[in-house]
Order: structure tokens, then C-alpha cells, then sequence
């Protein structure tokens, strides 16, 4: 398990090591929020329409694909990045969505640190996994992204 810095100290790359996981918390989607940000953002009808998505494939509204990555970017940032002494994100890749987000069912996750390159005096490039698990715990979401985070004593 990842550590936080002593207090006033935000984590850099130096701190970061393969390995670290760090729990994400938990977040409930609800029905009206699924509708309401896919009605905005991915307004399919499996997303929007609950009369017409019971009758359908998944027996009910589900959440999109980016609703699902905006719920585990904010677990992210609340357990993790608001800690982190991040410059920027610069790559998803590996996105899986291999079952649906439901309505009123608590999301929870993880990040593992997979590798941390400190080959930039400024920098290091900081490479995650991270996973979204429904209450039953199958997989909603694992997707592997690399951030920049301000190595120690660099930041400007």
C-alpha cells in the first residue's frame, strides 16, 4: 500500500515505486444519474431511456463507457492524485469494459503501480492499472494509463 507524504507534502515520482496499490474508495451510481449524464453525453438509448432499455439486452438502463471512466477518474483523483504531485496525464490505453455499470450497485477499485521511470531530472513517467469492480466483483473497468509526476525538489 501507497503511503502519503508527510503533511504538507504532496507524493512525487521518487515516492512511487511497482507494486503500490492503493484502494479506491466507492462510489454508487444511481439510475438518475446514469440517464442524466448519458442524456447529456451518450444519449443511446440503453443509457437514457429506462421504459425502453428494461424490454432491451441488460433488463435496465446501464452506465456509458465515459461515464464509467469519469466515476474511476474521480475515485482516482479523491484516493490517490490528489496526493500525488502530478504534472499531467498523458495516456489511456487498454481500455475494458467488460461488463456493464448497473444502477444503484457501489462501484470500489484499485490502482497498481506498474512502473515508474525517473529517467527525466524534472519528471518521472508513472505507469497504473487500474480496475472498477461491481459488488459481486466482476470487472466494470481495467485500464492502464501513464501520468507525469514532479520529481523531488523539481517542481516549478
Amino acid at each position: 500500500m501507497v503511503k502519503i507524504g508527510p503533511s504538507g507534502r504532496r507524493l512525487t515520482a521518487d515516492d512511487l515505486h511497482p507494486g503500490d496499490e492503493i484502494e479506491l474508495g466507492s462510489y454508487l451510481p444511481t439510475r438518475a444519474e446514469i440517464v442524466e449524464f448519458a442524456s447529456r453525453w451518450d444519449p443511446q438509448p440503453h443509457h437514457i431511456d429506462i421504459e425502453a432499455s428494461r424490454g432491451g439486452y441488460f433488463g435496465d438502463v446501464i452506465a456509458s463507457g465515459v461515464h464509467t471512466l469519469a466515476i474511476y477518474q474521480r475515485l482516482s483523483v479523491e484516493s490517490a492524485l490528489a496526493r500525488w504531485d502530478v504534472l499531467a496525464g498523458v495516456m489511456l490505453r487498454e481500455v475494458r469494459l467488460p461488463a456493464p455499470v448497473r444502477p444503484d450497485r457501489v462501484l470500489t477499485g484499485r490502482i497498481v503501480v506498474l512502473e515508474v521511470d525517473l529517467g527525466h531530472p524534472d519528471r518521472g513517467r508513472v505507469v497504473k492499472e487500474g480496475v472498477l469492480l461491481d459488488p459481486d466483483g466482476r470487472e466494470v473497468l481495467r485500464l492502464v494509463d501513464e501520468s507525469l509526476i514532479w520529481r523531488r525538489g523539481a517542481r516549478r
